[in-house]
C-alpha cells in the first residue's frame, strides 16, 4: 500500500513539474479564542473556501460560494455569528512583487495594488504529508501576526494562499495567530482539500473593475468614511 501510495505521489510531482500550472482548493478555519481577554464574547465563524490557480509567476485567489450549513455545537444566547470570504479576487505576480485585490467601500469597487510583503521565513527540519504530498515547515512573523506554513519542495510555485508568499514551493498549509487588542486573538487555518493539475492551462485573471488606489490610500478611504460615519449616527444629527 506503501509503494502505491509513493508511485502516485511520485506521479503527480512528475506531472506537475512538467505543467505550467497547479489548481488547489483550500478550507480556512477561522476561530476567536478569548481566553485571555476580560471581555465576555462568544464569536462563531464559518469556514470558507477559496481556488488557487498558479502559474510560476502569477497566481489568483478567490473565493467558492459553498452552501454550508454550520452551527456552534453550543450557542449561547449571545453568540455572534460571523461568515467570512469576498466574492473578489486576489492576484499576485511573485517575479514583479505586487499584488492587486479586488474590495469594496460604500458601494464601489476599488483594486489595491501595492507591493508584496516581504516575508522572513525560517524553514524548519519538521516533515509531513498534506494530501498525500510531502511538505516542510516554516514559521514567520509578519506585522502582528505569527505563521506557521507547511510547504511542497517538490511543487516549484513560490506562492500560497491569500497573501502568503516567498517559499521555494507551494503553501499547501498555513496557521496564523494574530493578537487583538481586547487581549484575545485570532487563529486561522487554511488548508489544502484538493490539489490538482488542470488540463488545459487556464488564464489568470487580474481584478480590472474599481479605481486603483495603494494599501495606504484605501486605509485612508476607509478612515475619512468612518469619520463621516460617526459624525452622521454619532454626532447628534436629527435623523428623522
Amino acid at each position: 500500500m506503501k509503494n502505491l501510495l509513493f508511485s502516485a505521489f511520485a506521479l503527480f510531482t512528475i506531472t506537475a513539474l512538467a505543467q505550467n500550472q497547479i489548481r488547489v482548493e483550500y478550507e480556512v478555519q477561522p476561530t476567536y479564542d478569548f481566553s485571555g481577554s476580560a471581555e465576555n464574547i462568544d464569536i462563531f465563524a464559518k469556514n470558507a473556501y477559496y481556488e488557487l490557480l498558479a502559474d510560476r509567476d502569477e497566481s489568483q485567489y478567490s473565493y467558492m460560494q459553498r452552501v454550508e450549513n454550520e452551527q456552534p455545537a453550543e450557542m449561547n444566547e449571545g453568540t455572534i455569528i460571523v461568515e467570512i470570504g469576498s466574492p473578489g479576487i486576489h492576484y499576485t505576480n511573485t517575479k514583479e512583487k505586487f499584488f492587486l485585490k479586488e474590495t469594496e467601500l460604500n458601494n464601489r469597487p476599488y483594486i489595491i495594488r501595492d507591493s508584496l510583503n516581504l516575508i522572513e521565513w525560517k524553514i524548519e527540519k519538521e516533515t509531513k504529508e498534506v494530501q498525500g504530498i510531502q511538505t516542510r515547515k516554516a514559521t514567520a512573523s509578519l506585522k502582528n501576526n505569527e505563521i506557521t506554513a507547511w510547504y511542497a519542495p517538490k511543487l516549484n510555485f513560490k506562492t500560497g494562499p491569500d497573501k502568503y508568499w516567498g517559499l521555494p514551493g507551494l503553501i499547501l498549509e498555513i496557521e496564523t495567530v494574530q493578537g487583538l487588542q481586547n487581549g484575545g486573538k485570532l487563529v486561522t487555518n487554511y488548508k489544502a482539500i484538493k490539489v490538482e493539475i488542470p488540463e488545459k492551462d487556464k488564464k489568470i485573471a487580474k481584478p480590472k473593475k474599481g479605481k486603483e488606489v495603494t494599501a495606504e490610500e484605501f486605509r485612508e478611504l476607509n478612515r475619512k468614511a468612518n469619520e463621516r460615519a460617526k459624525e452622521m449616527y454619532g454626532g447628534g444629527v436629527d435623523k428623522d
